[in-house]
């Protein structure tokens, strides 16, 4: 019994999302960057094709700025004229976010698969992979540091006496993901 009880949590927990509250990226509109942040939403859209960029700048009136900008495109394959049959969707993304006077940014390109399969006209399922190759670094020379005060201001020419930990490094990310559409029907009117 005791078995039982803990396979099913296991099961269960597994199939429940959890909402973790973290820093992301900038946008605000979420919705228009989908892509980004499920693989499963390619080709989840009215229609065949679709394009996207979206430019954020933060913090302009602060000395250092925030800057994240994306460009996505959308592809649908073996879409039906009224969305009735399985089809597949297929996405590639670039990503710059850069901020802060080090200037520490990522640096991304993706390309994202999915399988969409209609239930009805109003209900889609899907399930997508994504693939993603990143840089990351940053510049501490543009940094300065608490022992850098001469009493007066901060001098950039004393040292820090802080080791520079942060290199460029590259790495491939990879990721899945699960999609549920609910969407009503759309009605034309002759107005």
């Amino acid at each position: 019994m005791r078995k039982i009880v803990k396979n099913t949590f296991v099961i269960l927990s597994s199939c429940i999302s959890l909402v973790i509250n973290a820093q992301d990226y900038h946008f605000s509109q979420i919705d228009r960057n989908a892509l980004l942040y499920n693989p499963a939403s390619t080709g989840m859209f009215n229609g065949y094709e679709k394009f996207s960029i979206s430019h954020r700048n933060q913090w302009l009136g602060a000395g250092t700025q925030f800057m994240t900008s994306l460009a996505s495109a959308e592809l649908t394959l073996g879409k039906g004229v009224r969305n009735e049959k399985a089809h597949m969707g297929i996405g590639i993304l670039l990503l710059n976010d850069v901020g802060g006077d080090s200037r520490f940014g990522n640096k991304t390109g993706g390309i994202s698969f999915s399988g969409i399969v209609p239930i009805n006209t109003q209900n889609q399922i899907s399930a997508g992979l994504q693939t993603a190759f990143t840089n990351r670094s940053a510049d501490l020379s543009r940094v300065t540091f608490l022992s850098q005060w001469n009493g007066t201001i901060l001098d950039p020419t004393i040292p820090s006496g802080e080791e520079n930990g942060m290199t460029s490094f590259s790495y491939l990310d990879a990721s899945a993901g699960f999609n549920y559409k609910f969407g009503q029907s759309q009605k034309k009117s002759n107005s």
